[in-house]
């Protein structure tokens, strides 16, 4: 074997190497902020609900109506969308 031959060689075997260590560089996953993923809900159609206010004591003085309109979910106002949208990066799968 020449050392031309060892050179090819050798350098064949050090890409191999360096290539097999190297790992593939990735975005970072992001994490879901855990009271926010408890607190909204995401629909089929990507709609962000939450919970209304106002339902968790005090309800003897409320009215019926009241009470019934207050316990069902409503959807996020336009200018939460976006600040809700950061804390659920997967939205798409927090169902």
């Amino acid at each position: 074997m020449n050392s031309a031959e060892s050179y090819r060689l050798w350098y064949a075997y050090s890409f191999l190497v360096t290539n097999f260590n190297k790992k593939e560089k990735k975005m970072p996953k992001l994490k879901t902020h855990r009271s926010a993923a408890k607190r909204y809900k995401v629909t089929a159609t990507g709609k962000i609900m939450k919970r209304q206010a106002g339902i968790g004591h005090l309800l003897q003085h409320k009215s019926a109506s009241r009470k019934r309109r207050i316990f069902k979910m409503v959807e996020v106002s336009e200018s939460h969308v976006a600040l809700v949208s950061k804390e659920l990066p997967y939205k798409k799968y927090s169902r």
